[in-house]
């Protein structure tokens, strides 16, 4: 029940600012006794500045551009472009590599990712829009040397370019099977989400059914409510039925907690059917995330380095005999300052105006090479090799970062879309 009650707006969580370079990160996974069950973990090396990533913490927000349809709480390991990649697993001895590991990244003129190849036998494979936009992910694997597609999400956009549909489809038998699809509505020409709407089907090969539906509404981008509806009879000819109404509350622009009520009869009732629970350090970094009602409990604690860069995340699951929780894996993330790593030399750069709602202009002295706005978690929202304008117009209000390549080095500012 946890994936399809967490939904909401994107809001980042702010913090100190920093640049490093992700090194290294490792999963434990843990037994109810406390003993591991396994360790995962991948060692980074990097060829330049694209490697770079920014302060990283959880947001809170539905991640459009991918993931699960219907997750509130996201968190991942930084994007990051490097050349080298070392992986190791296994029960007991963490430094056992796997034969044969890659991870072959190919991109186009404009710096987007076209294929990201793990481990020569599975990959992702990009398309984008002709403004720039990523159009389609495909999921696939070798069939005995011929590329298959296992799944695949795809983004639909306006005329103003917001995305207003994004739709998942799986390959049962071979055949593209429409799975889920999510619907964003927008407050008329602003890039304010006023609801979302998402959809879950089967996987049937014949046609789209509708399982579930989740509808949230939103106030200042922020998500209000949310009503959650199921098919109870598996009758695709029935319509669904209203299951939980839920409502967010907040301290500031921090979801603090998030109540679902059982519905009967189509009215909502006083029993509670899950309640999510959040707590913030004093600069608003997300601490924990509890959550418990009649589908069981779950919860998170988070812990940040003196950068305010997340370093681990435990993940807490109930025992198999019920009400208590124990602690099931634990993700911990190495990072380095990017002063100690090899890398291009900064350079003086001037971004204006800050801010500004459709235009940026870069002054500096050097010859441009390549231009990128990244979002606060380090997601490439515009890439360009030449010039010294980047339009910004496509862009949701908030802060970004642009980073500059000159043929002298670089330069990272913050900018300001309003």
């Amino acid at each position: 029940m946890k994936k399809y009650l967490l939904i909401g707006a994107l809001l980042f969580i702010s913090g100190a600012y920093a640049q490093k370079k992700i090194t290294a990160h490792t999963l434990y996974q843990y037994d109810e006794l406390g003993g591991i069950n396994s360790i995962d973990s991948t060692a980074f090396t990097y060829a330049d500045y694209r490697g770079s990533i920014l302060s990283h913490q959880p947001f809170f927000g539905v991640d459009l551009y991918g993931g699960n349809n219907v997750d509130m709480w996201n968190w991942d390991v930084p994007s990051v472009n490097f050349t080298q990649s070392d992986t190791y697993s296994g029960n007991s001895n963490p430094l056992s590599p796997i034969p044969n590991y890659s991870n072959n990244k190919t991109y186009d003129a404009s710096f987007r990712c076209l294929t990201n190849t793990e481990s020569g036998i599975v990959r992702d494979v990009f398309t984008y829009t002709p403004s720039g936009k990523l159009s389609t992910q495909t999921y696939e694997w070798d069939n005995s040397g011929t590329w298959e597609a296992d799944s695949k999400k795809e983004y639909k956009y306006d005329a103003s370019d917001r995305l207003i549909v994004r739709n998942g489809y799986q390959y049962p038998a071979g055949v593209e099977t429409l799975t889920t699809t999510d619907t964003i509505e927008y407050d008329g020409t602003s890039n304010n989400i006023i609801r979302l709407i998402s959809y879950l089907s089967n996987d049937n090969g014949v046609s789209f059914e509708p399982q579930e539906e989740v509808l949230t509404t939103f106030t200042s981008n922020q998500p209000s409510s949310l009503k959650y509806l199921i098919d109870d009879d598996s009758d695709p000819n029935t319509p669904l039925v209203w299951f939980i109404s839920g409502t967010y509350n907040y301290t500031g622009m921090n979801v603090t907690n998030f109540v679902g009520y059982m519905v009967f009869g189509g009215v909502p009732t006083t029993t509670v059917a899950v309640n999510y629970d959040y707590t913030y350090s004093a600069s608003n970094l997300l601490l924990s995330e509890r959550v418990d009602g009649m589908f069981g409990m779950y919860g998170r604690d988070f812990t940040y380095d003196a950068d305010n860069y997340l370093n681990n995340v435990t993940t807490l699951e109930e025992t198999s005999a019920g009400g208590s929780l124990f602690v099931s894996s634990e993700d911990l993330f190495y990072y380095q300052n990017t002063a100690s790593l090899v890398e291009l030399p900064a350079v003086n750069v001037t971004i204006f105006p800050v801010p500004s709602t459709d235009k940026v202009t870069v002054e500096t002295t050097e010859k441009i090479t390549a231009i990128q706005v990244l979002s606060m978690d380090g997601k490439v929202m515009i890439a360009q090799k030449a010039g010294n304008t980047v339009d910004i117009s496509s862009l949701a209000n908030g802060n970004y970062l642009l980073q500059v390549v000159t043929n002298a080095g670089t330069a990272t500012k913050t900018i300001v879309k309003n």
